[in-house]
């Protein structure tokens, strides 16, 4: 939910978040259909193995993303108390 006094970084933050679910709901219906049209169980695995490596990937990217915001967060935290 978008708040209205968000700082616009977490606004968009979460827009993106909520783009993310939306791709990720249209991959997985990407990922049904061909399964269903998939002519041997070799062709159905290595379906799932693209689509899972695909999801490690994006998982690795938001985690990389969520470190350097905390990261961020920290030193922001620091500076602030070292200016009292």
């Amino acid at each position: 939910v978008l708040a209205c006094c968000d700082p616009p970084e977490q606004s968009e933050s979460q827009i993106e978040v909520l783009g993310n679910l939306i791709d990720s709901n249209f991959d997985r219906n990407a990922l049904a259909q061909r399964m269903f049209q998939a002519r041997d169980m070799e062709e159905l695995v290595g379906l799932q193995q693209e689509y899972l490596h695909k999801q490690m990937e994006q998982s690795g990217a938001q985690m990389r993303e969520m470190g350097e915001k905390a990261s961020r967060a920290v030193k922001d935290a620091a500076k602030k108390a070292g200016d009292f």
